[in-house]
């Protein structure tokens, strides 16, 4: 099983190659840490390669996600023939079946989905967690056996990486993705860590990022948070 190419700058040196194929990654944080703009990039590399790509919004409409595009100068998203939007219909509504989704990864030949977000699955009745968590693998596990490679979003309510917390859901997917925002004396800096990512090495430490044209960028080369602060502690300053 090979890799695909995130798109986002310094994520695959990090990741030691990119995601691996029909993987599922789940990608987490609080508002406003760039989890959707991570994900339109990983579409836009999808685009740029041939594929077929399918994003589903489950909170944006598609104008909206296009607009968003051209911001971020990922403009062949908006001309793109191989690039599918599920959104929701009008203000009042949700998606409130798989049917569709699966229907288009089948038909499209779909090989990069974007689920934005996880919340999707808080749409559809389930009697209790394990119901719920049952149906969440059973569609990873369907993804994968299509040969798609999934990104999903879910959302956090702290900024502090020591102390989010991880439902039991998030450890179904194959890789977790957190991005955060760290003080840094009186600013906060963004920042991205690996938490996991099965069967497959990746650096362990947080890495800042920045966000400008053309979406995230990692900054592999500097100085990884961990080692700043040993750095910080040494007896020989």
């Amino acid at each position: 099983m090979g890799f695909i190419k995130s798109g986002i700058k310094g994520l695959d040196n990090i990741l030691k190659g990119g995601f691996k194929e029909k993987s599922s990654v789940l990608i987490t944080g609080a508002p406003g840490t760039g989890k959707s703009i991570l994900c339109l990039q990983y579409a836009y590399e999808g685009i740029k390669n041939n594929e077929s790509v399918l994003f589903v919004a489950t909170e944006e409409f598609k104008d909206s996600i296009l607009d968003y595009a051209k911001t971020l100068g990922l403009n062949e998203l908006l001309t793109s023939k191989n690039f599918y939007i599920i959104e929701r219909t009008d203000t009042k509504s949700q998606i409130r079946t798989l049917t569709d989704p699966i229907k288009l990864v089948k038909q499209k030949k779909i090989k990069r989905l974007v689920f934005d977000s996880i919340t999707f699955f808080d749409y559809l009745y389930f009697k209790n967690e394990i119901e719920y968590r049952t149906a969440l693998l059973d569609f990873l596990a369907q993804m994968k056996e299509a040969g798609v490679t999934t990104l999903m979003t879910s959302q956090k309510n702290t900024l502090d990486i020591d102390k989010i917390k991880y439902p039991v859901q998030d450890f179904l997917f194959d890789g977790v993705i957190v991005l955060t925002r760290i003080r840094k004396g009186s600013s906060f800096e963004r920042v991205i860590h690996i938490t996991k990512m099965r069967g497959q090495d990746h650096s362990l430490d947080i890495f800042p990022i920045s966000i400008g044209k053309g979406g995230i960028e990692i900054h592999n080369n500097e100085l990884p948070f961990s080692l700043i602060e040993k750095d910080e502690n040494s007896d020989f300053k």
